[in-house]
């Protein structure tokens, strides 16, 4: 529930890893002592409730970690951190993202997706560096008009959508985009593809394997190692050996 005390004059410490722990706060001795030389914060998987005295001591972030939290908002201060290059979000609690994320104008990854989200702030669309776009499991609607005010206007070489609230009839594709639009309703315009290895309306896995058997929960299997993977062994050997 605490970080143990670091040396406050030191002034080399640049990555503080601190996820999968039970923080319930930005610690702010971390921030007094240290937060001027960060560069790499993660501290997702805890049960921290907001940000917003923390960002501004942080300016000189690259990146930011905080997904599996729970917050309810960003905070306008996430604008002034100028060099951050991933934003990570997801499983959080979150409505919409502030206007202010505009001014991260290094950003390159944004994860938002397992949130709360309804829409997008228009100035996001001057995020010029951003290539990675994770939104897939909101409460998105309207996609042609997201597509004319923010997405169109974006570098993306990935974009998730899956999993929200657009009709596919506005399904479209992105020059040199990878696109997922799954589990939304509706059907394509004729002529874009089901599925592809850059463009997806549809989850030729997971549909099939499920027929008859869809319910309100959905396991996924990893190849890949870490606490983050570690955490799901017991509860699926439990579910393998019920059958």
């Amino acid at each position: 529930s605490e970080l143990p005390v670091l040396c406050p004059a030191n002034r080399y410490l640049r990555c503080v890893l601190a996820s999968f722990n039970a923080l319930e706060a930005v610690p702010p001795a971390l921030l007094r002592h240290h937060g001027a030389e960060l560069r790499r914060l993660h501290l997702g998987c805890n049960s921290i409730t907001s940000v917003d005295d923390a960002l501004p001591h942080l300016p000189q972030l690259t990146e930011l970690m905080l997904e599996g939290n729970r917050l309810r908002s960003l905070p306008a201060s996430i604008g002034g951190l100028a060099r951050l290059r991933e934003l990570w979000l997801h499983g959080n609690s979150l409505s919409s993202l502030p206007d202010e994320i505009s001014s991260c104008v290094s950003l390159t990854v944004l994860q938002a997706h397992h949130n709360a989200l309804t829409d997008l702030p228009d100035a996001m669309r001057s995020l010029s560096r951003l290539q990675g776009l994770y939104l897939q499991s909101n409460r998105l609607t309207n996609l042609a008009g997201l597509r004319a005010r923010v997405l169109g206007a974006m570098p993306l070489q990935n974009l998730a959508l899956g999993l929200n609230q657009f009709d596919l009839a506005e399904a479209f594709e992105l020059p040199g985009a990878r696109i997922g639009f799954g589990w939304n309703p509706g059907t394509p315009p004729a002529g874009l593809p089901a599925l592809t290895d850059r463009f997806a309306t549809s989850d030729h896995i997971f549909e099939p394997a499920t027929h008859g058997a869809t319910g309100d929960v959905l396991m996924v299997a990893f190849s890949a190692q870490g606490p983050g993977v570690q955490q799901w062994h017991a509860p699926a050997a439990a579910l393998r050996a019920s059958g």
